[in-house]
């Protein structure tokens, strides 16, 4: 996923992310549209091609998991498993729209390192900007000196949590909900 895509909202994962089954992980790839191009070469498929062979050599994959309420992330990683990380908040801000993509903010998003918890626990909060929307997201990079490391990420979170326009209602619905 692209924190700018063109075509997916930042925090669309909310949609979707409590319907999949089994082992799930999620990266949003910062400061990127839906090509995922001009990435300043950081990411380069490194994370997904981690994932592949630790799928094909039947390897553990890392131990860690998100939640999100209202405008917080946490995080827990489990420290048995996994010694080796870094974790970075992003956040981007748009002082007029709920428009998060490369396109309107250009490469706005910007990376903080967070301090390690002794206990594998995070929480940030997502502040509310004076003006605009604020969209934030934790990423936690796996053995990070190695070459090809894991970077997963939490599902985006936008405050205000509000749209511009209210929920569509079809006077003539074609289907369920």
């Amino acid at each position: 996923n692209a924190t700018g895509d063109e075509f997916f909202i930042t925090d669309s994962w909310q949609f979707y992310w409590d319907d999949l089954k089994g082992e799930k992980y999620l990266q949003y790839i910062p400061n990127t549209n839906h090509s995922l191009k001009n990435n300043d070469g950081e990411y380069n498929m490194k994370s997904l091609t981690a994932f592949y062979k630790a799928v094909i050599s039947d390897s553990q994959r890392p131990s860690f998991n998100w939640s999100v309420s209202n405008d917080s992330i946490y995080m827990h990683v489990d420290h048995s498993m996994n010694s080796d990380y870094t974790i970075k908040q992003w956040e981007a801000v748009n002082d007029e729209t709920r428009d998060f993509r490369v396109d309107a903010i250009g490469r706005s998003w910007i990376a903080t390192t967070l301090p390690r918890s002794d206990v594998g626990r995070y929480a940030v909060q997502i502040t509310q900007p004076e003006n605009g929307y604020k969209a934030g997201l934790l990423e936690i990079t796996f053995n990070p000196d190695d070459e090809i490391p894991f970077t997963f990420t939490s599902g985006t979170v936008v405050t205000p949590n509000t749209y511009p326009f209210s929920d569509f209602i079809s006077k003539d619905p074609k289907g369920t909900r």
